[in-house]
């Protein structure tokens, strides 16, 4: 009986430990900025990608997107180089 009662005192003050790391004020000069690498796609994933973009441009152009859609798009359209049959292709 006691052996439980130590593992779940235990337990509780690893859970309020973690609470309290998680409440302090984050520095934000330290904080940098990262710039993230492009990633190359092959040629199976380029032309899903660039399906799935052409497919979002008709939806938006008949104003069926919302603004969250609109936004996480354009975030993952960033960034990307396209491999067709072996010819890289890089987006500026």
């Amino acid at each position: 009986m006691m052996g439980s009662f130590s593992i779940s005192l235990h337990a509780q003050s690893a859970e309020k430990e973690k609470t309290t790391n998680l409440k302090k004020p984050i520095n934000k000069d330290l904080i940098k900025e990262v710039i993230p690498q492009k990633t190359t796609l092959d040629t199976e994933d380029s032309f899903k990608f660039l399906g799935n973009q052409l497919l979002f441009q008709v939806k938006k152009r008949l104003n069926l997107t919302s603004e969250e859609e609109e936004k996480s798009q354009s975030k993952s359209s960033a960034n990307k180089k396209f491999s067709f049959f072996g010819i890289e292709v890089e987006r500026e």
